[in-house]
């Protein structure tokens, strides 16, 4: 146990999305509900900033300075992401005897601080470990000394079991994680009505960049074949923004039978209204997945991937089929999906159905994502961690070796390049 009574939130960000929602409302959480003193780093304009404003949330607002470092002088608890990490000394100084709290969101964060990881991170996590095993053998081992001693010092949770189980693999992690699911607050409103006939809305809300992209565009390819089979009429809502946003626009133009709506980025209101008012059905991962289900909305799993599935390869489960906190994967191979062709799952739909299934993810989310049942985790992991920012230094993670830092100076200055 600590004896540390302030907390220092970093998620620098001008837009919402899944993590920095996820770390405005730790931050909420554990002002409400703690006597932690709170202070958050984020942009003049930045997204947790605001949010904690508009909660009436009282905190030390600590300006971000991305060119620059960012220093934190009195021992405090850091939050942070694990990939984030990374920048720890270099854009992020604190206390040696600051403990940190790590909070792993993605499989392959833990991979990433490998030097040259951005050449394979599209590679399946078998590849993975093999590239960190043969070209990086003792930077992995430092890694896994990291990964291991902040998980023993209560320094790092993840979210789920499959982003331990990934790093598992890759690193052979040998201590019991501790998971600290994502969540999301409880909702005003339930939705109440769904379509009835044979035409039915279904809803992505999700940035569409990297690995979500192309399983929304194998999504209207479904939708497509599945109107031509069974009759019914589909119409998809696309919210979210992001680098390939114009190619699935661009895509979607060649549907014959679809109508696909895209709405770009919407505020958490404008998505909760949009899901009460047109969700029939809900498909997607992560927290967008479960702002759905909070709301009663049939909320639909489905992987992520590095690849476009065929409409025969691409399968999804329903949220309260989930185990272990899942909220979704990143698939390098079709045989990578889990569950059930979305073929067949959309196939058999009618309002009561809507209606059963809607009830059950509501009552899964209640249970295992609601932020009233899921936040005294975080408190504990808070009251007991001991992995400090020294701790984290003498893991030997700062040195990166030979190689790595030739990958490290060589990736600078293509940074430095872009800019």
């Amino acid at each position: 146990m600590n004896s540390i009574k302030s907390i220092t939130i970093f998620c620098p960000s001008v837009k919402g999305g899944g993590t920095p929602f996820l770390y405005g409302r730790i931050a909420k959480y554990i002002k409400l509900n703690s006597n932690y003193e709170l202070s958050v780093i984020d942009f003049e304009d930045g997204f947790i900033k605001q949010f904690l404003q508009q909660n009436n949330i009282v905190f030390r607002d600590i300006l971000f300075k991305p060119d620059e470092a960012n220093i934190i002088e009195e021992p405090t608890i850091l939050i942070i992401d694990l990939l984030t990490s990374k920048l720890l000394g270099k854009l992020i100084q604190v206390n040696k005897k600051s403990c940190l709290l790590l909070v792993c969101t993605f499989p392959f964060d833990g991979f990433k601080y490998i030097p040259t990881a951005t050449m394979v991170y599209k590679w399946s996590k078998e590849n993975k470990r093999n590239w960190g095993l043969f070209l990086h053998p003792l930077y992995r081992r430092k890694v896994r000394r990291f990964l291991d001693l902040a998980t023993v010092k209560n320094g790092l949770g993840y979210m789920d079991m499959e982003n331990y189980e990934a790093n598992q693999y890759i690193f052979d992690l040998k201590n019991q994680p501790t998971i600290l699911p994502i969540f999301t607050e409880p909702p005003i409103n339930k939705k109440a009505l769904f379509s009835n006939g044979n035409h039915f809305n279904i809803v992505w809300v999700g940035r569409l960049t990297d690995f979500k992209h192309l399983p929304v565009c194998a999504i209207m390819d479904t939708l497509e074949l599945l109107q031509q089979q069974n009759g019914n009429r589909f119409t998809f809502h696309i919210v979210g923004d992001g680098q390939h946003f114009d190619i699935v626009k661009e895509y979607s133009a060649r549907l014959k039978n679809i109508e696909v709506i895209f709405y770009g980025h919407l505020a958490e209101s404008e998505v909760n209204d949009l899901l009460l008012k047109n969700g029939d059905v809900a498909i997607g991962h992560g927290t967008s997945i479960l702002e759905a289900a909070k709301l009663g909305v049939p909320a639909l799993l489905v992987n992520g991937a590095y690849f476009k599935p065929e409409v025969k390869d691409l399968k999804a489960i329903w949220l309260y089929k989930a185990e272990n906190y899942f909220v979704g994967r990143i698939a390098t191979k079709p045989d990578e999906f889990i569950g059930v062709k979305i073929l067949d799952i959309l196939k058999d739909l009618t309002a009561k159905s809507l209606q059963s299934i809607g009830d059950k993810c509501y009552d899964y989310w209640n249970e295992h994502h609601n932020i009233e049942k899921i936040g005294s985790k975080y408190l504990t992991m808070l009251d007991n961690g001991s992995f400090t920012y020294e701790d984290y230094l003498r893991t030997g993670i700062k040195k990166l070796g030979l190689l790595g830092s030739v990958a490290q100076g060589v990736k600078n200055v293509i940074s430095r390049y872009k800019k």
